[in-house]
C-alpha cells in the first residue's frame, strides 16, 4: 500500500482550530461536569453523530472505534489493518471534516 497525506491544511488555520477540535473530542467523548452541560450537551452530541455519519466509511470506522468504543491506536491499527500513522491521520482529517462541518451548520 502506497502512503499518502489524508488532509493537508495551512498552519495557521491548523492552529485556529485547534480549540474547536478538542470541543468536538470532548462532545464524542461525552464529558459534561454539569446538567445544564449534560442537557446542552445531548444536542451537540447528535450533532456531531450526524456529522460522523456523513463522513466516508473509512474515516467513520476510526472515529467510532476511537470516541464511541475507547481504543487504543494500536487496537484500531490491527482491527483495521492498518498502521498506526495511518489511524491517527485518519482521525485527524475526521476531526478536520467534522470542524467544517460544524462551522458551516447554524447554531
Amino acid at each position: 500500500m502506497g502512503g499518502h497525506q489524508a488532509v493537508s491544511l495551512d498552519q495557521k488555520r491548523q492552529e485556529t482550530s485547534e480549540n474547536d477540535i478538542h470541543s468536538l473530542i470532548d462532545t464524542l467523548e461525552g464529558t459534561g461536569p454539569g446538567p445544564m452541560e449534560m442537557a446542552l450537551g445531548e444536542e451537540r452530541r447528535e450533532r456531531v453523530r450526524a456529522g460522523v455519519d456523513q463522513l466516508p466509511d473509512f474515516l467513520k470506522q476510526v472515529v467510532i472505534l476511537a470516541y464511541y468504543q475507547g481504543l487504543k491506536y494500536r487496537e484500531i491499527a490491527e482491527i483495521m489493518g492498518i498502521p498506526v500513522g495511518t489511524v491517527k491521520s485518519r482521525l485527524h482529517a475526521a476531526l478536520c471534516k467534522l470542524h467544517e462541518a460544524w462551522s458551516e451548520r447554524p447554531q
